[in-house]
């Protein structure tokens, strides 16, 4: 609850800044505010709130902890208000209907109007607004366990919810990782200290000791945020990554379990998406199919047993991309070499971190590689329900006998058409620094995460990033 009134609050100062542009832009080009009667003027003043706040949202604005970075906050508000005129003038110009506004000036001026307001407001007011909210106990402050792996880093914490005290966060004593050993124990101390909110500073030299400290909490159903070196080799656009204390990069897992209702929405979604998406593209997936057949012997699809949700195995569709017959052992055993080694490996003298052989890859297998059209065959997967549009990907059998206790937690979603290593990662990222975005997406899935997920796929299929 102590999340949720600094959010209606800033929803709140959105809807009066809007208002405020609007009634402005309005007011200077047409020399009154009674155009504001017109029934297109109210129409616009609709459409434009929802784009806004519907983009603020799905970018993750509405999330307090996103203040600790004036600057990047600053370019995402304003990067946002950007986005939207722009796509708000476009559908001006290309309706030119009852609804339109019809003045280029209007909309430049509500354009520039919302940058400057809500760059003062939003960007610099209300952190400082909600300071004085949890000073004058308002509202009241989340208590925060801190816990580190020497029991020293208490004060180091106390100090950065100090400096950014609009997050209404309050440090508790400070315990070492291993004190949350003793399950019962750990959390008696929980509940009888009112804590909502755990915080990691971990000095884990690996991803596996990390992972394991982080699914240890999971069952005490409190949000977690970790601090990590580790963590430096995620992107700093990476979901979740919410401040930096030093150099370090805080991110947090929500920990929350995902409400049956929400599940069968998720399946909703998952057969209207994949059904329309492959009635729309079937003429181009049929034209797909004959330059593969054309370009080299073999099926048109390839089939391959891949393991899903709850470990439950099943047939895995794809475009075929190579040639011949594919060595299932030799493969299994440059993967486990590349897990092990968590470096890159040489296959037929090329350095890659993704076990391929690129001497079999076919002409046209190359392209649909490169910008990832080899995996649109996956919409049957979604549709049967053997996968969803967003989650980890499906590992093959010998993938699973390689992995570590803290990789299991994939096993605890559907495997998804695209994800957090699709978008943030592809084949440029090391095993480990791959799995923990996975792992993140795990005990972070949301309809908005999902939403941020599949805009973000487009653009980087169409540029082929990390495509291989």
């Amino acid at each position: 609850m102590q999340e949720k009134i600094p959010r209606l609050i800033t929803i709140l100062l959105d809807l009066i800044l809007i208002f405020i542009s609007f009634v402005a832009s309005i007011s200077i080009r047409f020399g009154t505010i009674f155009s504001l009667n017109s029934h297109s003027i109210q129409i616009n003043f609709i459409f434009l709130t929802v784009m806004l706040i519907a983009t603020f949202y799905f970018r993750d604005l509405y999330n307090i902890r996103n203040f600790t970075d004036t600057k990047k906050y600053f370019f995402q508000v304003n990067g946002s208000i950007i986005w939207v005129t722009l796509c708000f003038a476009l559908i001006q110009f290309f309706t030119k209907s009852y609804f339109a506004i019809q003045s280029r000036m209007v909309i430049l001026m509500l354009g520039v109007f919302q940058i400057g307001l809500f760059t003062l407001v939003r960007v610099f007011m209300l952190p400082r607004f909600l300071y004085y909210l949890y000073d004058l106990k308002i509202l009241t402050p989340k208590r925060v366990l801190v816990l580190s792996t020497n029991g020293e880093d208490f004060q180091e914490f106390k100090t950065f919810f100090n400096e950014n005290s609009f997050l209404g966060l309050t440090p508790v004593n400070g315990y070492k990782l291993q004190d949350a050993q003793a399950a019962s124990e750990f959390s008696k101390r929980l509940n009888e200290n009112r804590i909502e909110e755990l915080v990691i500073s971990s000095g884990a030299l690996n991803f596996i000791d990390l992972g394991n400290e982080i699914n240890h909490l999971v069952p005490f159903r409190r949000c977690v945020s970790v601090r990590s070196k580790l963590l430096d080799r995620l992107p700093d656009n990476f979901p979740g990554v919410w401040g930096k204390m030093g150099t370090e990069k805080l991110v947090i897992f929500e920990n929350r379990e995902k409400p049956p209702i929400k599940i069968m929405l998720t399946r909703i979604m998952d057969i209207l998406v994949s059904s329309f998406a492959i009635i729309l593209l079937l003429p181009f997936l049929l034209l797909i199919g004959i330059f593969i057949k054309l370009s080299s012997r073999g099926p048109v699809l390839f089939k391959q047993i891949r393991i899903g949700y709850n470990q439950k195995p099943f047939t895995f569709y794809k475009f075929r991309s190579m040639r011949g017959e594919d060595d299932q052992e030799q493969r299994a055993e440059q993967f486990k070499k590349y897990v092990k080694n968590q470096h890159s490996l040489e296959i037929n003298g090329k350095r890659t971190v993704k076990v391929v052989d690129e001497s079999r890859i076919t002409g046209i297998g190359r392209i649909l590689r490169k910008l990832s059209l080899d995996e649109l065959p996956q919409l049957f997967n979604v549709l049967k329900g053997d996968m969803t549009l967003v989650g980890p990907r499906p590992p093959l059998v010998y993938e699973v006998e390689n992995y570590q206790p803290w990789h299991m937690a994939r096993f605890r979603v559907k495997p998804g058409l695209t994800g957090t290593w699709q978008v943030y990662g592809r084949s440029k990222s090391m095993f480990d620094v791959a799995m923990f975005m996975d792992f993140f997406y795990v005990h972070n899935n949301s309809l908005k995460l999902n939403v941020k997920m599949i805009m973000k796929t487009f653009p980087v299929m169409f540029a082929g990033t990390g495509g291989y």
